[in-house]
């Protein structure tokens, strides 16, 4: 079942003085929000759907960026002016978040969907920090929540809005970022471009590693472009380490149509990278900023 919720926006007629101000939601200039369920996964998907103006004529490359709830506006807001100034190529972006009464829920949620494998003890950390668990969520969902985008999700924007199914982007960090490159290792095929940043590839005793190594024993071929990142101090959860240590991988196996990006930025943390990382991010997918060469 797919339902959608339009907001609008009542103002007092010009020249008028409100008597009392009234408190309406804020929502991202040019987008629009659907509710979707799934037979895949339970609960609700925040589903936001950004497109140019003005409409455009033909069908333009989508980005479908996961952790919706915090990271659809910040893209939307980075996207623009790189847009306009012809840094990027017009896009639609698609924001994956969460139907919660309480934001607190979405921790375990994104956890479900994003790891693809249970790790022992989880349940008892999320509960001693006070995160609440809907619908009993835990880690090792990643598959079923994988099928809602290509199976749900994706058919869904494509009947609704002009997306090249050709150009196709996932855009995941954290968390997010260790399900791209699940997804990046398991069907690459599923997305032409994949932005991993700042990816918890130490998850699971590094399980993503022999992921990597099963799809190096019997692929010769990565058609993929990818940018993998992280900041210099992300010294927590061994992000940083990883995701060199990934890259080196990556940049040893010699993958056949594989166009490899990576980048590790001066000075920032977990929390500081997050747009820094879009921006630079997008534009290497897009041909806009060239691979640097310190970071290789």
């Amino acid at each position: 079942m797919v339902t959608v919720t339009v907001a609008i926006a009542l103002t007092a007629p010009i020249g008028s003085v409100a008597a009392e101000a009234v408190a309406l939601p804020s929502f991202v200039l040019g987008a629009v929000h659907h509710t979707l369920t799934s037979e895949h996964v339970p609960g609700r998907f925040s589903v936001d759907v950004w497109t140019p103006a003005p409409p455009p004529q033909q069908p333009l490359p989508v980005l479908y960026v996961l952790d919706g709830n915090s990271q659809f506006a910040m893209v939307t807001q980075i996207v623009t002016p790189m847009m306009f100034a012809g840094e990027l190529p017009p896009v639609v972006i698609v924001g994956i978040g969460y139907e919660v009464e309480n934001p607190m829920e979405i921790m375990a949620l994104r956890s479900r969907d994003y790891f693809p494998t249970y790790t022992d003890g989880w349940a008892e950390r999320m509960d001693a920090q006070g995160f609440p668990r809907p619908y009993d969520a835990k880690p090792g969902g990643a598959d079923a929540f994988l099928s809602f985008v290509l199976e749900e999700l994706k058919p869904f924007v494509e009947k609704r809005y002009p997306v090249d199914t050709t150009d196709e982007t996932l855009v995941g960090l954290s968390a997010g970022g260790a399900f791209g490159a699940h997804v990046l290792f398991g069907n690459p095929s599923a997305f032409e471009r994949y932005l991993i940043g700042s990816p918890a590839l130490a998850f699971d005793e590094g399980m993503l590693f022999e992921r990597e190594a099963a799809f190096a024993k019997a692929n010769d071929a990565l058609p993929a472009t990818v940018f993998l990142s992280a900041g210099a101090l992300e010294d927590r959860w061994e992000i940083r380490d990883e995701t060199r240590r990934m890259v080196a991988t990556l940049t040893s196996r010699g993958y056949e149509k594989l166009v490899l990006h990576h980048h590790e930025f001066p000075e920032e943390t977990h929390e500081s990278v997050l747009a820094p990382t879009m921006s630079r991010g997008l534009r290497a997918l897009f041909g806009a900023w060239p691979v640097s060469a310190g970071a290789e």
